[in-house]
């Protein structure tokens, strides 16, 4: 299977201290390896918001996929820092986000993130 880009985008919502999955990652496929991820709010805030991998259970799997900025200007979007070491996602699993308990995500918080399938050193 080919390194193919992919992108996906959700409207997440009012999210605070908890975690939300985004995006499944077929079973049987080889996985995904996350290479960025960009978040825009609607309104100013303050809130910090991770990238993690979550199992079919709802809980996150070893360490943080991509960490955002804290401080949001309206309509600014902030790119997120991505742990290349913990970047790849195994099949079955789960992409989510988790809001760290800093605030709290706008009502309008759009994520979006990009990855290769398979696993892949960039």
């Amino acid at each position: 299977m080919s390194n193919t880009f992919q992108n996906e985008t959700v409207n997440i919502g009012a999210l605070s201290n908890a975690t939300m999955p985004l995006f499944k990652v077929p079973a049987g496929y080889s996985g995904i390896t996350v290479i960025g991820g960009q978040c825009v709010q609607r309104t100013a805030g303050t809130t910090l918001l991770y990238l993690v991998e979550m199992d079919s259970t709802g809980a996150t799997v070893a360490g943080t996929l991509g960490t955002f900025g804290t401080v949001y200007a309206v309509n600014t979007p902030q790119a997120a820092t991505i742990t290349g070491s913990r970047s790849f996602v195994d099949a079955g699993n789960y992409i989510g986000v988790k809001e760290g308990n800093v605030g709290a995500a706008a009502a309008i918080t759009i994520v979006s993130f990009q990855f290769l399938n398979g696993k892949a050193e960039y």
